[in-house]
């Protein structure tokens, strides 16, 4: 998985960067959030071998044991994702709203993201970019931002895919009894989660 990894890396990364991700908002502003452009705008879509994007992929997968899910259309783009992090359900280029278990609200804006299949190897990769996300926790507030990567072989014919989860974040935490936030992770590059199980629904 990890030599899977640093293909995906090498091949599709560059594209997803010079697209112009990879860069967050800057963290601190919770008030100047805004639509991150355009659906068609904040996807990107990548058949490597030529052809089409495969029909079989066209629906929704659901991660085993997580809250991972994607629901891709035939031509490849994501309408929706709910991501690992909060169990919150995103759109490409939307910024998604959801009340707090407090009374306060998570306001999560996504960046440009990417869907990358290689036809060759059967290997399905997926770029998701929270360029800033703002999360309300009684008397305090979680703010940053993340990218997950999820790559892996895709099978056919039992319609499972199993996908090696990396991610990079920054998280700021805003606590009551602190004048200053509180940035207690910061990580430049992506690193190795665990192996996602996907199921077709």
């Amino acid at each position: 998985m990890r030599r899977l990894f640093f293909f995906i890396i090498l091949l599709i990364l560059p594209l997803f960067l010079a697209s112009g991700c990879g860069s967050s908002e800057k963290i601190g502003n919770k008030s100047n959030l805004s639509d991150s452009g355009s659906e068609s705008k904040a996807m990107k879509v990548v058949v490597e071998g030529g052809g089409k994007f495969p029909e079989f992929l066209a629906g929704k997968w659901k991660g085993d044991d997580t809250q991972w899910e994607f629901v891709f259309e035939e031509d490849g783009r994501i309408s929706s994702a709910v991501i690992e992090f909060g169990n919150i359900k995103l759109r490409p280029g939307k910024t998604t709203t959801k009340p707090s278990r407090y009374g306060g609200k998570g306001v999560y804006t996504p960046g440009k993201w990417l869907v990358a299949y290689d036809t060759r190897q059967n290997i399905l990769s997926v770029i998701i970019e929270v360029k800033h996300f703002y999360q309300d926790m009684k008397d305090s507030a979680l703010e940053g931002s993340r990218t997950d990567i999820l790559s892996g072989k895709v099978d056919a014919n039992s319609g499972y895919w199993e996908a090696g989860w990396h991610s990079k974040q920054t998280y700021i935490a805003h606590l009551a009894k602190q004048d200053k936030p509180v940035k207690f992770e910061d990580r430049k590059e992506p690193v190795f989660r665990r192996n996602v199980f996907f199921r077709k629904q």
